[in-house]
């Protein structure tokens, strides 16, 4: 199945809370020094660690993290930026550039639901190969244990002998940032662009918040004493021209969810159901729901949305579970979608 959506639709698009669109444009910049120990020949960072600290192999980088676009970092769901800098390692001849880097801040592991923090880069060493470091914290809290501080600190580091995290793998250990330098990587942070003194306090403001945000919904989630959620979701509803001309009605419904969210058990999930008129009275009804959906894109305030990926029709009832589409049940018929949806957003305070 494939179905393009274009601009002729009648967008309604709800959101409960909305980002103020003068951050776009504007550049936020930071750097961050990372250090610790990377056994060779281990593939698991804990045991790399172990043989790293008894070989005396240290591994450190300083980074430059960098994005142009603070209003979008803050809004689309990986929250990548741009990372340089150098990454020293005397086992493979000393300091190295940095190139190909990216930063990811809180973004969600598919497989587990989990927000990470990830720094991944290349470089060449000495002996003319290239290496492929990729390390990730794990933002989640441990029931009975308090680990925010650790979480924050720890980067589970992988090293491999060529470009991705295909290649053969070289190395691995943990990298730590120590929290007395938390006071310099403040004060390293930097607005570029702001037109006024206010609108620079709005971009710290809108980043600071936005990772507190974060980890309280991940760590004080049960001493919280007020509902609160962030989503944003796309609704349409209109009708749809086939290819012999014939016009169907269809409701569509798709959105990126954080833990809170009403229906959600208090998972991060993200999701797309489409219900298109058969021409008979009835409707088709498409689904799917996952914790991270590849392929699609929602950015209210630029009134763009992208998918491109898997559906499934649900053949009987009017349900389906996530466990159900994990399982290919009977009544889900797998198939494949494109959407793209172009829109005009106005943003209005909330109650």
């Amino acid at each position: 199945m494939g179905i393009r959506l274009g601009e002729q639709g009648e967008p309604n698009q709800l959101r409960n809370e909305g980002r103020s669109s003068n951050l776009d444009g504007l550049g936020f910049q930071f750097e961050e020094s990372m250090s610790g120990y990377l056994g060779v020949g281990q593939s698991d960072p804990q045991k790399g660690l172990e043989r790293g600290r008894s070989e005396n192999t240290q591994l450190r980088f300083n980074v430059h993290i960098r994005t142009e676009d603070l209003g979008r970092f803050l809004r689309v769901p990986d929250h990548s930026a741009e990372l340089t800098g150098t990454v020293t390692f005397s086992p493979l001849g000393g300091a190295f550039a940095i190139r190909g880097g990216r930063f990811n801040l809180f973004s969600v592991d598919p497989l587990t639901g989990t927000r990470q923090m990830i720094y991944a880069f290349r470089f060449t060493a000495k002996d003319g190969q290239t290496y492929y470091l990729h390390g990730h914290k794990e933002i989640h809290d441990d029931r009975g244990k308090l680990d925010l501080v650790e979480d924050m600190t720890r980067l589970f580091t992988t090293v491999y002998r060529g470009e991705d995290e295909h290649a053969p793998v070289y190395g691995a250990g943990e990298l730590y940032f120590k929290l007395q330098d938390a006071p310099a990587l403040m004060g390293t942070m930097r607005v570029l662009g702001a037109a006024s003194w206010h609108q620079k306090l709005a971009a710290y403001t809108a980043f600071t918040s936005f990772a507190y945000g974060a980890l309280r919904d991940e760590y004080l989630k049960d001493i919280r004493l007020f509902y609160d959620t962030q989503y944003e979701n796309l609704i349409l509803t209109g009708s749809l021209q086939k290819d012999d001309g014939s016009k169907v009605p269809f409701f569509f419904v798709s959105g990126i969810h954080d833990k809170g969210f009403p229906w959600g058990d208090n998972e991060l999930f993200w999701d797309v159901l489409l219900a298109v008129g058969d021409g008979q009275g009835g409707y088709q009804r498409y689904c799917i729901t996952d914790r991270v959906l590849e392929g699609l894109e929602l950015d209210s305030e630029r009134g763009l949305y992208r998918y491109s990926g898997p559906l499934f029709a649900v053949t009987e009832g009017y349900a389906a579970s996530f466990s159900q589409m994990r399982m290919r049940a009977p009544h889900l018929a797998a198939c494949q979608a494109e959407f793209a949806v172009d829109f005009e957003c106005r943003t209005f305070d909330t109650c």
